[in-house]
C-alpha cells in the first residue's frame, strides 16, 4: 500500500498507492520513520514536493529552503526543503532549551 525509507537523518521516498490515500496510512508510516530519525538524530530533513507541503506543514515541518534544478528542455523540478526537529515534537521543549 506505500513504501518509505530513511538515510541517515533524511526521510525519503515516501509513498502510497492512490487507494490507500486519505485514510492515514501515509501519518502511519511518517510517525514510523520520523522516530527511526530521531532516535539517532536531533532532526528530520525532508524534499519535499509542492503538492505534498502542506502535509508536512501540518505535521509540524518548517521550510528551509527553495531548490530548482534544470532537468533540460526549459523544465526544472522544483521543490523545498524541509525540516523537523524533535524538539518540535513536544511544544514545552524549545523553552526549556532556551533557560
Amino acid at each position: 500500500m506505500g513504501t518509505g525509507s530513511i538515510r541517515g537523518n533524511e526521510s525519503c521516498r515516501l509513498f502510497i498507492l492512490p487507494e490507500y490515500q486519505a485514510k492515514g496510512y501515509g501519518s502511519r508510516l511518517m510517525d514510523l520513520l520520523e522516530d527511526m530519525v530521531f532516535r539517532k538524530h536531533h532532526a528530520v530533513h525532508i524534499d519535499a514536493s509542492f503538492p505534498a507541503e502542506s502535509m508536512y506543514l501540518k505535521r509540524g515541518y518548517r521550510i528551509k529552503t527553495y531548490e530548482k534544478i534544470e532537468a533540460g528542455g526549459g523544465d526544472y523540478l522544483c521543490y523545498h526543503t524541509m525540516e523537523k526537529g524533535n524538539t518540535d515534537l513536544v511544544p514545552w521543549a524549545n523553552e526549556a532549551a532556551d533557560s
